[in-house]
């Protein structure tokens, strides 16, 4: 009983660990910043780049995503 205990609390700790998957994409339009930031609770920053519009996001754990 108890191996069987620690076998699952294992597999649990295991299952936590793996990577998230992550996904990305061009060419959206620009409201899917404003869900990106939602989900992952970060701040939106513009940038200045000409003629193409870009945006910084700030996650909370310090990551940038442009």
């Amino acid at each position: 009983m108890r191996a069987t205990f620690y076998t699952l609390t294992l597999a649990c700790l295991l299952v936590q660990g793996f990577p998230h998957s992550a996904r990305a994409a061009l060419g959206g339009a620009a409201d899917s910043v404003e869900s990106d930031r939602v989900t992952m609770k970060g701040l939106v920053r513009p940038l200045p780049a000409g003629a193409v519009q870009k945006q910084e996001l700030q996650l909370p754990s310090g990551t940038v995503v442009t």
